[in-house]
């Protein structure tokens, strides 16, 4: 298993940072070759599994917490749920990841699913849309909601969903799409279009998400409608 996850494919996400004369505090949360979660201490040790792939038994039952490991002895499994880009929270203790259930090589479901070290084998589905899967998530300086990136039939929408409840807000369309959140999680700043050219509109606009978490629209102010081409906003 270990040689599974020993490839320059896998995909690192740090939760702290090194420390100069001693341990290197935090964990690594990494994509193996099998498309599952791992676990790595980076001061050495094998990592250790998060996921099994057993996609019936993790996505079952959306806004629950469902057994990752559980599968009945007689069981063959007829699909796999692969994970990708891996997420952690401000607080260190979740990650969100990026999944999509495959039968025979074809997409059945895709959605965001929450992992939480509290309870570990456990995975909870909290967005799930196989026309709308996500491609980007991005979490909240609060650790309350993550803003998710997903397909749409031409533009790319921008949602915040709930962590805790998967509570669904959609906040714009684009193409393509950056954004980054202010520090109080209250609003985010986006760039849609990439450069303004005479056949489609390009801007820069600020998102003040408060409203939307009560159920209304988004308040909208464009910053500008002459941004540079292929550049992400970020605040200070």
């Amino acid at each position: 298993m270990l040689a599974k996850i020993r490839t320059l494919g896998a995909l690192l996400a740090l939760a702290g940072s090194s420390a100069l004369g001693g341990a290197i505090p935090g964990n690594v949360a990494l994509i193996g070759l099998d498309h599952q979660v791992y676990l790595a201490d980076p001061n050495g040790g094998e990592p250790q599994p998060l996921t099994r792939g057993q996609a019936g038994r993790m996505a079952a039952a959306a806004g629950g917490v469902v057994a990752a490991g559980y599968r009945a002895a007689q069981e063959r499994p007829s699909s796999e749920q692969r994970f990708s880009w891996p997420t952690w929270s401000p607080n260190g203790r979740t990650i969100l990841v990026q999944g999509v259930t495959v039968a025979g090589n074809v997409a059945q479901q895709a959605g965001v699913y929450r992992i939480d070290l509290d309870h570990p084998g456990a995975v909870t589905p909290i967005y799930e849309n196989r026309e709308r899967g996500p491609i980007y998530l991005y979490y909240s300086p609060t650790g309350r909601e993550v803003a998710v990136l997903v397909t749409e039939q031409g533009p790319l929408g921008l949602l915040v969903l709930g962590v805790a409840d998967g509570a669904l807000h959609p906040l714009g369309l684009g193409f393509p799409f950056y954004f980054s959140w202010r520090g109080d999680g209250d609003a985010i700043v986006t760039h849609t279009g990439g450069a303004p050219a005479p056949e489609h509109r390009a801007e820069i606009a600020l998102i003040d998400v408060r409203r939307a978490r009560e159920g209304g629209k988004p308040d909208v102010t464009r910053l500008s409608d002459r941004p540079v081409m292929f550049r992400a906003p970020a605040w200070s």
